[in-house]
């Protein structure tokens, strides 16, 4: 029996069988370029914590200024916002910049919040200028409240400008006025290493959960009350601790345990009569070499064999008040170690905390 081939159509099934099993490849490479690229999303933010009151970008906290000008430009009025924070200050400048510098005096038309950086501005850009009592005469009217300043409008016919933060972003002040604002309004501090981004995630984390805490710790003396505290962040699920008695202190610093569990193995080791003071929330611990300068808000860990101890950083400053001797050689002595021994087993690490006064607020 003979059998025929048809080889057009046996090199077309190859071929299609061929596309297929790329695509799948492709389909398959995709998906997890896909899933890696996620799954690296998570864990460069697992770490970062975010408050339920979501804070406003920048240009939300701007508020537009207008000027008011007649004619002949020999009088003016500005209206300012209500709220001075930096970048409305920086609106408030550009707006005075438009200004002539020839201006003689100014009248504020109602109440307004510190008023002095204002007039420092003021000042800088007009500085023949002089307050005056007479609202009639004064070449330029300020107020933050538009019920207050329109009325004295109504004399004359002003033409309008508007200031806002589309038109400053780009805008260069000069260095005064950027220190008169730094001054006054001071750049918020941007965590940069990875222990003061924890450091800043556990001060946002208590700020959020003060009352919470507070409450949690005035009531141990029920027995198993619900602990008030949850966060889907892994860092602050299992965060190590110390609380400070007013004899002693009692550190959990398991960090697979769970902040809960890491409260209570701490409140069980602190004697029944020894009421908890303070919370510390410690970040994460950074191996260094003894030789390394400790800062102010940094403690130190201590590690040999079976050996640990702790000092936190308010403990570290008060030993400096009183001894300049080596803080690490203290640390090993403490450990019952002679100081002058050395070995690499030997391991410090540094830290840093947020402190909760457990009798006040934070």
């Amino acid at each position: 029996m003979l059998l025929y081939v048809n080889k057009k159509e046996e090199r077309r099934k190859k071929i299609k069988k061929l596309i297929t099993i790329i695509s799948i490849i492709l389909f398959c490479i995709i998906n997890l370029l896909y899933l890696h690229k996620h799954l690296n999303y998570t864990n460069n933010n697992i770490l970062s914590y975010t408050s339920p009151i979501k804070a406003p970008e920048w240009y939300t906290q701007t508020s537009p200024v207008v000027i008011f000008y007649t004619k002949d430009k020999t009088h003016f009025a500005i209206l300012i916002p209500e709220e001075l924070n930096r970048e409305n200050l920086k609106t408030i400048s550009v707006a005075l910049s438009k200004l002539p510098s020839s201006i003689n005096n100014h009248y504020f038309a109602d109440k307004i919040e510190n008023n002095k950086i204002l007039l420092e501005l003021i000042q800088f850009y007009t500085p023949q200028i002089q307050q005056t009592q007479d609202k009639d005469k004064a070449e330029l009217i300020i107020a933050s409240k538009e019920d207050s300043l329109l009325p004295l409008l109504n004399n004359q016919n002003f033409y309008t400008k508007t200031i806002n933060y589309k038109q400053i972003k780009h805008y260069s002040l000069p260095s005064q006025i950027y220190s008169i604002i730094d001054t006054n309004y001071p750049i918020s501090f941007t965590p940069k290493t990875q222990l003061e981004k924890e450091q800043k995630n556990l001060q946002n984390f208590a700020k959020d959960n003060k009352d919470k805490l507070l409450s949690y710790f005035s009531q141990r003396t029920i027995s198993n009350v619900d602990f008030p505290l949850s966060t889907d962040n892994l860092f602050l699920k299992n965060v190590r601790l110390c609380i400070s008695g007013t004899l002693e202190k009692s550190c959990s610093l398991k960090k697979h345990l769970s902040l809960e569990k890491n409260i209570e193995n701490a409140l069980k080791k602190l004697t029944t009569h020894d009421k908890p003071q303070r919370l510390s929330l410690l970040t994460s611990f950074k191996k260094i070499a003894d030789t390394e300068t400790i800062e102010q808000d940094e403690g130190i860990f201590f590690r040999f064999e079976k050996r640990e101890y702790l000092m936190l950083p308010n403990e570290i400053a008060k030993y400096k008040e009183q001894d300049s001797k080596n803080l690490f050689n203290y640390i090993k002595l403490q450990s019952g170690i002679n100081p002058e021994y050395k070995t690499s087993k030997m391991q410090f690490y540094k830290f840093k905390t947020v402190e909760i006064n457990l009798n006040d607020n934070i």
